[in-house]
């Protein structure tokens, strides 16, 4: 039996999220899909496509983390799909 994949979105954590929206439109032509909001404001995920691919790029801005973001970081997060 196939089963059929493909890339669904991608993560990018951020510090500043107007900003980051900015940019992604900017360099890549992206535009805002949708965004969730946690109910207590901790954080916000907001998420960006071209409106061709069906790819999402997720951005996440967690309200208690004001530092800059490790190069490298420990947490990778490219989703896949599949379907039968």
């Amino acid at each position: 039996m196939e089963i059929k994949s493909k890339f669904d979105h991608f993560n990018i954590n951020v510090t500043n999220l107007e900003r980051s929206i900015a940019f992604y439109e900017k360099a890549l032509g992206l535009k805002e899909h949708h965004r969730k909001e946690a109910s207590d404001g901790s954080f916000t995920l907001v998420y960006l496509t071209d409106n061709e691919t069906g790819f999402l790029l997720e951005l996440t801005w967690l309200k208690d983390h004001t530092a800059p973001y490790e190069r490298g970081g420990k947490r990778k997060s490219p989703m896949f799909s599949c379907s039968r």
